[in-house]
């Protein structure tokens, strides 16, 4: 049995670049899954590769070296990114997770550049609705009570819009603001929102008989829409910055 270290170093360079590159750039394009793959496969080439030289040519290289380079070199850039790249779309899944959709929320994560809304002109379609004689419901009620039932219908109808591709902008007591066509781009956004809107006054046809049912009132609503051009972004005052 042969024994060069020489080129036994040779090979064991070649295997830590070689191997070394392929898992960096799949770390980099293809996440953690697709480079423990590659791992998997380098693996398989180590053990093949060895067994030629060991078995075929009767020469002995070593393999530990690279496999233990390989996967120190792993661990370290799979933490890299997760403290890096993944803590950003950690964010984003958290910041808007109960705002949008898990399809936008994904288009986010895709391309977090569509959250750089620096007074960028935009044509969006707002969303309004509110619920009809508010003050005498909520003085009827009394404070406990139309919580409890406010926050029902709040989790209802902003469960709508997102379903229908859009974002609950803000909640202003029984009020709704949402949008359509920010951050995320959507062509028939006109069509989304008028469907939720539709769907909004089908879901409460069916709620009231439920809420009456337990001493609630019945909910009317009014829904106004309005698609045009208008300047979105992020905005403070100085002061706060």
């Amino acid at each position: 049995m042969k024994y060069d270290r020489f080129t036994d170093a040779g090979i064991s360079l070649t295997l830590i670049v070689v191997g070394g590159l392929s898992i960096t750039l799949l770390l980099a394009v293809g996440g953690p899954v697709a480079a423990a793959l590659c791992g998997v496969v380098t693996l398989i080439t180590y053990l093949g590769g060895n067994y030629y030289f060991l078995f075929l040519i009767h020469r002995l290289v070593g393999i530990v070296y690279p496999l233990v380079s390989l996967c120190i070199l792993y661990a370290a850039i799979t933490l890299v990114n997760y403290f890096t790249r993944d803590r950003k779309k950690r964010f984003i899944y958290r910041a808007f997770s109960h705002y949008l959709s898990p399809r936008l929320i994904d288009e986010l994560v895709a391309k977090p550049e569509k959250l750089s809304l620096a007074g960028e002109e935009k044509r969006l379609t707002v969303f309004f609705s509110d619920i009809r004689n508010f003050t005498t419901l909520s003085e009827k009620l009394g404070s406990t009570d139309m919580a409890r039932l406010l926050n029902r219908y709040l989790t209802a109808m902003g469960d709508i819009v997102m379903t229908h591709f859009g974002m609950v902008d803000k909640y202003i007591g029984d009020a709704i603001m949402a949008i359509w066509g920010a951050p995320v781009e959507d062509p028939n956004q006109a069509a989304n929102a008028l469907r939720a809107a539709m769907a909004m006054l089908a879901a409460l046809n069916k709620l009231n008989p439920q809420w009456t049912a337990q001493g609630f009132p019945a909910l009317a609503i009014g829904i106004g829409l309005n698609t045009d051009t208008v300047n979105v972004g992020n905005f403070e005052s100085p002061d706060l910055i």
